[in-house]
């Protein structure tokens, strides 16, 4: 049985932002996730469009604090609703591989001790962005 990987993401303000990141992971190969999005408070309209996500996808579990409540604490509200083998952490304006998912559990399976698995990131700035897009045209 494939590895349930456990998605966890803090979201705060960042709706845009956020629908790529959920777009991205909806597109994933690995399939076998759930994702838990804690969102802190947001007053840009990330409850609305996470509804449409909730709708469409039962892996979706959609946490609304009453009070903002910052990082830590919502990592913990959020890791309380897990199920997964593994439990990933991601921010709301992170963009992921397309592949992610099977790298993670390649990993998994690769290193079945390991207590970690992480991975390199990159900083996106403006002009990176623009570069990137140039390049892509």
């Amino acid at each position: 049985m494939p590895f349930l990987i456990s998605i966890i993401i803090v979201a705060y303000n960042r709706k845009n932002f956020l629908e790529e990141l959920l777009e991205q992971i909806d597109s994933q190969p690995y399939k076998n996730y759930e994702l838990i999005v804690c969102d802190d408070c947001s007053t840009d309209g990330t409850d609305k469009m996470m509804s449409n996500f909730v709708n469409r996808d039962k892996r979706i579990l959609y946490i609304r604090n009453d009070q903002n409540l910052g990082m830590p604490e919502n990592l913990n509200q959020c890791i309380k609703h897990t199920h997964g083998d593994y439990i990933a952490i991601l921010n709301d304006d992170d963009l992921i591989a397309d592949d992610i998912f099977v790298k993670w559990v390649e990993a998994a399976e690769n290193f079945p001790k390991a207590a970690l698995i992480f991975n390199q990131y990159a900083e996106l700035d403006e002009s990176t962005l623009k570069m990137i897009a140039k390049q892509t045209g």
